[in-house]
């Protein structure tokens, strides 16, 4: 977590995207080398991920820390489907 303060903004390579879970945030931004910026009111939380969604989507899902849920959430979703149509 870095403070507005301290970074007062976004780097210019970073891009405003919609691809995660903002957790809150007001914004969220990917930039490169894998980097995931989320902006709240007086900070920013930054991490990167193995694989950026932009370029290796299924790479992304099958690898970033939530994958699990989402893998979870489609199965369970396609059982559901064959069951009860």
């Amino acid at each position: 977590m870095i403070s507005k303060e301290e970074l007062g903004s976004v780097p210019a390579c970073c891009k405003e995207t919609w691809l995660g879970d903002p957790k809150g945030a007001l914004r969220q931004y990917r930039c490169a080398h894998g980097f995931h910026v989320r902006e709240y009111d007086s900070w920013f939380e930054v991490h990167r991920d193995r694989f950026d969604p932009r370029q290796n989507p299924i790479q992304h899902v099958l690898y970033d820390t939530s994958a699990p849920k989402v893998v979870a959430g489609l199965i369970g979703y396609a059982i559901v489907k064959m069951v009860y149509g």
